[in-house]
């Protein structure tokens, strides 16, 4: 079993029967003040992007530097929807707001 990392609560464990149901934990309605913020472990997602280039513009060489795992970084990418007053994001981005609340 996993854990939330913000609740505590444990998780289902990803098992390919999973795979085609959607599942979503939301922790507990954490509020600031009069703003209702809900924290979805499967909104935000990662993604990879190549960040090197060759210099040569031959597309055979272009072939070989996007088969390298070196000339590639992975980001996370922000997922932040407002439903009528609320807010669901994913725990990355609930963290970064707590981080950038904090005085």
């Amino acid at each position: 079993m996993r854990r939330c990392l913000l609740c505590g609560d444990e998780l289902p464990a990803r098992s390919p029967a999973w795979a085609d149901r959607a599942f979503s934990h939301v922790c507990a309605g954490i509020g600031f003040g009069r703003v209702d913020i809900h924290v979805s472990h499967d909104l935000g997602h990662l993604e990879r992007y190549q960040f090197r280039f060759p210099r040569s513009k031959r597309k055979r060489i272009q072939r070989k530097w996007a088969k390298d795992p070196r000339n590639w970084r992975t980001r996370h990418v922000p997922k932040v929807y407002n439903m009528g007053g609320r807010f669901v994001m994913d725990p990355i981005s609930y963290r970064n707001l707590q981080r950038e609340l904090r005085p």
